[in-house]
């Protein structure tokens, strides 16, 4: 198990009040409109990596964003008017991508920054995407995911798995880590928390669980302080996220997209298709081939976990070493 873990972690305008900002409004040829809707950090990530492929890459190229755009309408004003001046639409986040699931634009639409596209709604095939969109997703295989965590705390095979809500990704990683844990043979409990009500209490209240997994969002642990005292409620027993911010607040490991280059794996496809005219359908929707799994240093110290040393290699630490 260990040997096919580490070969994949090697190969593998504005609206009426709202805070938004256009910027580098399109004057050239080829251009492109971005929206997203609500904050995120993720969508900044994989939008800063986008730019920096396209400046170098296509810099004939001009982008108008809006973003942080406050709900479904005011998605629906936007990408009318952006679609009216542009080649293409980037519309990011998994609620973009649940948007354009039931919304046709009259141009070819780019998804980024959300999760599991065909559960989502928005392309059923991602290798041969249809409905004139294509993209990245930061999804990953739970099960490799889940083999990875194994590896790292092969005591910890009861375990709690915490989701967002409300949040469109939560069924995703609740529906990928019940199949990862049947496949794996690990007992697994699943639980649902609002945003902003931390998970501290989840934790505490799962005195059979030895370890938790909680998935890719931000309201489970954006808020430092409480997810710090999760934290202290696991006590020894190991967290592992689907996202790196927990792992940077005390939790153990996580494995990841890498949103920067989903960005830059984003704006390749924006000019393959829009620029060189290749066709939509013959254009994937791109995963992180190499996620990136990221490790706690204090943390293992606490736990006492000898995590094997090609994987460490393979890691990026985090944490007083």
């Amino acid at each position: 198990m260990k040997r096919a873990i580490l070969a994949a972690l090697a190969c593998y305008a504005l609206t009426p009040g709202v805070a938004a900002a256009a910027d580098n409004v399109a004057t050239a040829t080829d251009s492109v409109g971005v929206v997203w809707m609500g904050k995120s950090g993720m969508a900044n990530r994989v939008i800063a990596g986008f730019r920096e492929h396209m400046s170098k890459a296509a810099p004939e190229f001009s982008l108008e964003v809006r973003k942080e755009l406050p709900d479904a309408g005011a998605v629906t004003k936007a990408v009318g008017e952006l679609t009216s001046k542009h080649k293409g639409i980037v519309v990011l986040r998994s609620s973009g991508s649940k948007w354009l699931a039931k919304n046709k634009t009259s141009v070819p639409a780019f998804i980024g920054g959300g999760n599991h596209p065909p559960t989502l709604g928005v392309v059923q095939n991602m290798d041969a995407p249809e409905g004139n969109v294509t993209g990245v997703t930061y999804f990953l295989d739970h099960t490799l995911v889940m083999e990875t965590f194994v590896a790292i705390a092969p005591d910890a095979t009861r375990i709690a798995v915490i989701t967002q809500k409300g949040h469109p990704g939560g069924p995703i990683d609740s529906k990928g880590a019940k199949a990862a844990c049947e496949k794996l043979f690990l007992e697994c409990t699943f639980h649902e928390v609002a945003k902003g009500e931390g998970v501290g209490g989840v934790i505490a209240a799962a005195k059979d669980a030895d370890g938790f997994l909680l998935g890719n969002q931000a309201g489970l642990y954006d808020d430092k302080a409480k997810f710090q005292a999760a934290v202290k409620a696991a006590g020894s027993r190991p967290i592992f996220s689907l996202n790196k911010k927990p792992v940077e607040y005390g939790a153990l490991a996580s494995m990841a997209a890498d949103d920067r280059k989903l960005g830059k794996m984003l704006a390749e496809r924006v000019i393959s298709v829009i620029r060189d005219g290749k066709s939509v359908a013959k254009t994937p929707v791109g995963r992180d081939p190499k996620p990136i799994l990221v490790l706690n240093s204090s943390t293992m110290k606490r736990l006492k976990l000898a995590v094997p040393k090609q994987m460490l290699k393979a890691a990026k630490l985090v944490g007083d070493s």
